[in-house]
């Protein structure tokens, strides 16, 4: 994710409501490895394809993608922000292990996570800062 990508993310989530929701719920579940389409569609009282379609309508990815996307971010900012080893981003990210999460990480970041030391906005810290400001409206 990129600040062009957040920024698009954060405006849509403040025109539709949905969004919003299922931001939230994905932001604070993050860790969980148990995060899965099924469930987001449930706690959004939308059913997973409908989820899926109204996502890839407005962001181009799957609801799974979102949710890896989110957690690849979650853990560079654990990595280089907070330096937590690759075993402990993964499993604060809700990857199944280190070696799920490298996989996923050399793929989206051109680099391994071991070899990843760039300076990284925050988004999800900040996308999770916005997110409250919402609800607090």
């Amino acid at each position: 994710m990129n600040e062009v990508h957040f920024k698009q993310l954060i405006q849509l989530a403040n025109k539709n409501l949905w969004l919003t929701k299922l931001l939230t719920i994905v932001v604070e579940k993050l860790g969980s490895e148990s995060l899965y389409a099924e469930y987001l569609a449930q706690n959004i009282f939308m059913s997973s394809s409908k989820l899926n379609r109204k996502l890839v309508t407005s962001l181009g990815i799957t609801t799974m993608t979102l949710v890896r996307n989110l957690r690849l971010q979650y853990a560079a900012e654990l990595i280089a922000i907070q330096n937590k080893s690759i075993s402990d981003a993964a499993f604060l990210s809700g990857f199944f292990d280190a070696s799920h999460l490298s996989r996923h990480f050399t793929k989206a970041f051109d680099c391994t996570a071991g070899e990843f030391n760039d300076e990284i906005y925050c988004y999800v810290s900040e996308l999770k800062h916005e997110l409250l400001s919402q609800i607090a409206k």
